[in-house]
Formats: C-alpha cells, structure tokens, sequence
C-alpha cells in the first residue's frame, strides 16, 4: 500500500521505521527538521564537546516498556542518569533540591523557618492527597484551594515542578486538569516519596535514535511540507499542500498533535 505519515516526532517515526519494509510511505514533516520534541544541541566546554538535550531528555524502563524495545531494535545504547529537581528563588533568598530532606531544607536557616517546613509538609501531604483528584474538570490551581494547601507549596514547589515537566508557564500548569497531573505523576511513581523508577538517557542525545530511524527510511522523508487538507476520496485519501498541489495514497496516519489534526 502507499502510506502517507503526517508528522515525524516519534509517533510518525515509529510507524513509518515499522511499515516501511512492507509498504510505500511518505513521511511528511512542516518544519525543518525530524524527531519531533527532540532537539540535541552539541555543547562545547572546557572538558570536551557534549550532547545536550533540551526537549525529550529522559526515561525509564517501567513507563516505556515499547520505546525500550524500539531502541533494542535500532541497537540504541542508554545510560542511567540522576534524575533531580531544584528551585532557587532569588526575591524570596531561596534554594532547595528534591532529592533528600537536607536538600529540601537547602539553607541551614531554612530549618527554622516555619513556613519552609509547612511548604515540606505539604509536599507529603500532596503525595497523598494528589491521588484523590477525580474530578476531570478541576485544575490544578482548584485543588490547591479547595485542599487549602500553602502560598509556598503552590508557588515555589509544584508550580516551577509543573511547568518543568509540560515545559509550559506556571500561569498555564495552573488550569491544567488535577487528575491529569495525579494520573502521570503517580504512573511516573514520582507521588512516592522512596522507591523511584532509575531514569535513563540516550547516549550521544536522544538524536541518535532518531538519525537512525530516518537512515533507515531513505529518500521517504519530506521536510518543509505541511499538509492543509486531507480528504477520503474513492479509492483511498487525497492530501493538499500549502503550495495547492495534490497526491493520493490508500491510507494516511495522522501523527501530529490534536489540535493540529
């Protein structure tokens, strides 16, 4: 069959890498480059040159069973990697990391500061709590007033954790459904306080996996071709292009975001 693939982050990769030894595809990409959330960025230091990931860094064997066997396939070596949260406040002279209860503490004077341990309570408290979350269209900022959690819990812990992990505003995370956020933070085992999932990253950047998967594509991938329009016709489905021309195939994935397709 010919097999049209619309967006090329690691939905579209994925399902062009396993169709195309059987099957005629074309994968179309709008931007300029493949992968999707993955951007590697070469890094140069004192110490030598790095790969630095700035969009899809992280994962773990117990959340990613099916990419683990994709890279297993693609002989894709990992690495584990310390996975740490950290936030630093320089209008409140504030710094503290995840990690340990010395680091929550940070500062020594932090110790005798009651509003910093009623922030470390809540975080405890959160983990407990978060799980309750059931209703679909309360938001994260709901739920923190309705469970009356505090102004430093709110603003300095799950607000910078929040827009960290979507890579969004705290403004956004705010109206995000609570039950979405408890759902993947308690699939992550990242409401549990011991006992977390070892995190794992690509060695030479997660680009790596994706080069490979384009390798082995070769002339099937199209950059810089948006797709305007798509349309079920006869004898299969028809794609217009922003320039206006038109191509054919029996089938099409739409592997693009939601509001995009």
């Amino acid at each position: 069959m010919r097999i049209a693939i619309v967006g090329s982050g690691i939905s579209g990769l994925s399902c062009a890498y396993l169709l195309h030894p059987k099957h005629e595809v074309t994968l179309f990409e709008s931007g300029s480059k493949p992968g999707g959330h993955v951007n590697t960025v070469l890094t140069k230091g004192k110490s030598g040159a790095f790969q630095v990931d700035t969009g899809f860094i992280v994962f773990n064997e117990l959340n990613y069973p099916n990419f683990l066997r994709l890279l297993q396939k693609l002989n894709v070596e990992s690495q584990p990697t310390r996975m740490g949260f950290s936030v630093r406040s320089d209008s409140l002279s504030l710094e503290y990391s995840g990690e340990s209860l010395r680091g929550l503490l940070g500062h020594p004077r932090n110790a005798l500061d009651p509003m910093h341990w009623k922030m470390i309570l809540d975080i405890f408290r959160f983990h407990k709590e978060a799980d309750t979350a059931s209703n679909p269209r309360e938001t994260v900022g709901q739920f923190i007033d309705r469970l009356k959690f505090g102004k430093r819990f709110h603003n300095q812990f799950l607000l910078p954790l929040g827009s960290a992990l979507w890579s969004c505003s705290t403004e956004r995370f705010s109206d995000f459904p609570m039950e979405f956020v408890s759902d993947f933070l308690s699939n992550h085992q990242m409401l549990q306080s011991f006992n977390r999932p070892v995190w794992r990253v690509i060695r030479g950047g997660s680009k790596t996996y994706v080069d490979k998967m384009i390798l082995s594509l070769g002339s099937s991938l199209r950059l810089n071709s948006p797709v305007h329009k798509v349309k079920r016709i006869d004898d299969g489905v028809s794609l217009t292009f922003k320039d206006g021309t038109l191509q054919s195939f029996d089938e099409v994935i739409l592997a693009c975001h939601a509001d995009q397709a």
